[in-house]
């Protein structure tokens, strides 16, 4: 008797198990900080990651809701990586193409912000942020810079 020539089947990561949602949750908008505190295997920073919105079944006039995340570094990478597989497998090369001009131009923007909040000291600690740079709650004076 042959033997069966059946193909070995191959285990997926967890990125590509089949995902599905009764009531996902639809991001309006994000934010971002570095968080030296938050480590990827690597051991490099990872970032706290905050994202505004509500699940699909509510309707347009309720509150968006708020949820903190950690992520590292290599995680973030991983998802990004995905994100672009998605795109030129699903869409192609001219799609994947034009969502990386998106990044940029969103890259390019929020250097812009971060730079400008900089020159302003607000950036140092968050009375510093929510006053213009005028208050300071982390030991900064007008004598430092």
């Amino acid at each position: 008797m042959a033997a069966s020539h059946r193909p070995e089947r191959t285990i997926m990561s967890k990125q590509f198990d089949y995902i599905t949602s009764d009531d996902p949750f639809a991001v309006c908008q994000s934010g971002t900080r570095l968080s030296p505190a938050v480590k990827c295997g690597h051991k490099d920073p990872g970032f706290f990651v905050i994202l505004f919105g509500r699940p699909m079944s509510q309707t347009e006039g309720e509150a968006h809701q708020r949820i903190d995340t950690v992520m590292g570094r290599c995680n973030l990478a991983d998802l990004f990586g995905s994100v672009q597989a998605q795109i030129l497998h699903r869409e192609g090369e001219d799609a994947l193409k034009a969502f990386l001009a998106a990044v940029t131009h969103h890259t390019d923007a929020s250097l812009a912000a971060l730079r400008d909040i900089h020159a302003q000291q607000r950036d140092c600690c968050e009375a510093a942020f929510r006053t213009g740079g005028r208050e300071h709650t982390c030991g900064r004076n007008e004598t430092q810079p």
